[in-house]
């Protein structure tokens, strides 16, 4: 498995988005279409940008072969290919999973002060609300917070949207689950990755690469 991360420069729809524009499939061209601001227009371009790039370039997947469907539960998979995938995004930052083992999930959260630990009581089962509340600080506390909370988010997305309506009933940090992600600090980011059986990543963040480069020349 490998985990790839990009960063956006800024928030604004430049040239270069729009030289890479036609690059995108034509379902994901409409769906930036849709958003109003410049910030979620590029988050969704570039998104799938860095899937086709990972997908060209590290695993020999041609244009003719990227063909993206959704399953029952609008999980987005590969067609025809024995490959997983998963992205995320927040703020200004996206990561992109992939596996040739079994289904994964990711999901990556800006760490804000602001955390809104009022909906524990919905979504937290006992562990967790009790493994929040034994933190020995209020940073500790708000990393706790996020832990948690990307965990979820990951192991949901891994086995695909519309299966668990009730978050209460998934408990990340008990000893079998917790074996099965990959989560921490990334720069201002708390990022985890629901790998089960595919916890040996072959690399942790890449981020050395020009899309625009890459796609453009």
């Amino acid at each position: 498995m490998r985990i790839y991360h990009l960063y956006l420069n800024n928030e604004i729809w430049e040239r270069n988005e729009q030289d890479l524009f036609k690059y995108l499939s034509n379902d994901r061209r409409m769906l930036c279409d849709r958003f109003r601001f410049d910030k979620d227009k590029k988050l969704c371009l570039y998104s799938e940008l860095l899937l086709k790039y990972t997908l060209f370039n590290d695993y020999d997947i041609s244009q003719d072969e990227f063909i993206i469907r959704k399953d029952k539960n609008n999980k987005p998979f590969l067609d025809n290919k024995p490959l997983y995938f998963n992205y995320s995004h927040s703020e200004k930052a996206i990561i992109l999973a992939v596996s040739r083992r079994n289904e994964i999930g990711a999901d990556i959260e800006y760490i804000s002060e602001n955390v809104p630990f009022e909906i524990t009581d919905t979504v937290f089962c006992d562990d967790e609300k009790k493994y929040l509340d034994n933190s020995n600080s209020i940073n500790e506390k708000i990393m706790r917070f996020y832990e948690i909370w990307t965990k979820k988010e990951a192991y949901t997305k891994s086995i695909g949207s519309g299966i668990v309506a009730d978050l209460k009933e998934i408990n990340v940090i008990n000893e079998i689950t917790s074996n099965q992600f990959i989560s921490g600090v990334f720069n201002e980011y708390y990022v985890s990755v629901f790998c089960g059986g595919d916890n040996d990543a072959e690399d942790i963040f890449i981020t050395d690469f020009d899309l625009y480069k890459f796609f453009i020349n």
